[in-house]
């Protein structure tokens, strides 16, 4: 969701975007962060932190956007064990409790936000964090039968409901993107704009690179 626009660290004015999960059942937002844009990186530091707080949902429902369909966020999924399934479109239905949340958001608190002058999106995010916790986790919900999202999710985890964590290690396995280069003669890739040294014995040979796109200092072959 577009918010509004704010300073970078260079001090250009750049649009926030907020990007969140919810889950379906008790409506609790497993994470939810604003970002100076709404790329792929930015959809799966999102989602790894949604993992790494509540565990990771036997399935995820999305939009048929092009960050949604791209090969690496399915890649993260699979080994997470998520199922990934996209929405039909021109039917908005089935996107209506995050369509709901947007618009909450947008008439609780950026409504708020936009009368108090707010500096950077880091002090933007510790406001909304705070907001996420008062206003929307501890409230009751309408539809959750006079339960607040945080006593429904309880509520299931009382029922049986089982969560699957992962460790950090494996956690950053999962998140590693994925690609394909052929070895040059002199034993050495391209990527990104930079040169890195392949073992001679794999001259010429198509390879499989697996890496980090915050960390280029190192590839996993």
């Amino acid at each position: 969701m577009s918010a509004f626009y704010l300073p970078d660290k260079n001090g250009d004015k750049k649009m926030c975007y907020l990007i969140g999960f919810i889950e379906d059942h008790s409506r609790l937002i497993t994470h939810a962060q604003f970002y100076f844009d709404a790329t792929l990186t930015r959809l799966e530091d999102c989602l790894r932190k949604a993992v790494i707080k509540f565990g990771a949902p036997d399935s995820l429902y999305v939009d048929n956007g092009q960050i949604y369909i791209s090969k690496n966020f399915k890649l993260i999924c699979a080994r997470l064990g998520i199922m990934v399934k996209y929405s039909k479109p021109y039917h908005p239905a089935g996107k209506g409790k995050i369509e709901k949340y947007w618009q909450f958001v947008q008439s609780s608190f950026l409504s708020e936000i936009k009368q108090n002058k707010v500096s950077n999106i880091i002090e933007l995010n510790d406001l909304f964090s705070a907001w996420l916790k008062k206003e929307y986790h501890d409230k009751v919900h309408a539809s959750l039968e006079g339960d607040t999202p945080l006593q429904r999710w309880d509520k299931s985890l009382k029922a049986g409901a089982r969560l699957r964590y992962f460790s950090p290690v494996q956690i950053d396995e999962a998140f590693l993107h994925y690609t394909e280069r052929t070895v040059s003669k002199y034993g050495t890739i391209s990527f990104d704009g930079n040169s890195y040294e392949i073992d001679g014995a794999l001259v010429n040979k198509k390879i499989a690179v697996r890496y980090n796109p915050f960390h280029l200092d190192m590839l996993h072959i």
